[in-house]
């Protein structure tokens, strides 16, 4: 990365600019000006941008800044404070492995959720089971699997196996294959 100071701002670029209005020649923009000698670009202002050291966990970079001593450009290292400290780790650990994947298991299953009403929403369409079955269907499945929301699935496995199956036939059936499908993701994505 270069870097040069343009009116008093520090303007950086990936690469020096194909076209540039040099200081030797300010009423024309010199083109194929990255083609020239880096000796040129250097009496023009431009210096290496270099990206200083610096302990992430406890600093972060501040302003560009011009390092006379170095001749290039680089960052100020600022302090953070306590509070900067904290809202890094916790923006750290918001991106790790662990909440990549219960964010993963939360996107499944609020799509399952949906897949799951659907599919009783389905049956009744068809005529399979009645406006009153699939309410009742609906009524005591929803709270099973709401937690599904939340991308916890062996709990909403836990809820299941726990509660009562339903006693009429129809209704069973959309129950163990609503149940049958959370066992499958389950052995699927935990075992």
């Amino acid at each position: 990365m270069k870097a040069i100071t343009v009116n008093g701002t520090i303007k950086k670029y990936n690469k020096i600019p194909k076209r540039w209005r040099r200081l030797a020649t300010p009423d024309k923009i010199t083109v194929g000006y990255n083609y020239l000698p880096s000796e040129e670009h250097e009496l023009d202002g431009f210096r290496d941008l270099v990206k200083p050291e610096y302990d992430d966990a406890t600093q972060r970079l501040g302003q560009m800044i011009y390092d006379e001593s170095n001749d290039n450009y680089t960052f100020e290292i600022v302090e953070m404070s306590e509070e900067e400290i904290a809202e890094e780790l916790q923006r750290k650990e918001d991106n790790d492995e662990s909440a990549n994947e219960l964010a993963r298991l939360k996107a499944d299953g609020v799509l399952y959720f949906d897949r799951a009403i659907a599919f009783v929403m389905r049956r009744k369409a068809k005529g399979d089971i009645n406006e009153n079955q699939a309410s009742r269907i609906v009524k005591e499945i929803y709270p099973l699997i709401e937690p599904l929301h939340k991308g916890l699935w062996m709990l909403v496995q836990d809820n299941l196996d726990e509660s009562d199956a339903p006693n009429n036939d129809d209704i069973l059936d959309i129950f163990n294959t609503i149940k049958n499908k959370i066992n499958q993701y389950i052995t699927d994505n935990y075992e």
